[in-house]
């Protein structure tokens, strides 16, 4: 991911052929929770809520309502695939 985002890491590219969504090696559940994500992106790519208070790690299970579990998974998941990275300065996701 890093390599096609360049400059603009962290942000969600959305690639389609044809109307399909090119392969993220994601389950259907997993890339509706990136996408649902991606809203809240600002254009330095960060979290934020609505406020522009921007969002830390643990904000995203609030966020999304998924049990511990499940968000476990989805984190590991996404950061394991670069499509959940660190910041280069500050080191915070």
């Amino acid at each position: 991911m890093r390599e096609i985002a360049g400059d603009n890491e962290g942000f969600i590219w959305i690639i389609y052929d044809k109307g399909v969504v090119l392969d993220l090696n994601l389950e259907p559940a997993m890339l509706a929770r990136l996408l649902y994500l991606s809203t809240y992106l600002n254009y330095r790519n960060e979290l934020v809520y609505k406020s522009g208070k921007r969002m830390e790690k643990g904000d995203i299970q609030s966020l999304t309502g998924l049990e511990d579990r499940t968000y476990k998974k989805f984190l590991h998941t996404i950061v394991e695939q670069g499509l959940y990275i660190k910041d280069r300065e500050t080191k915070k996701y």
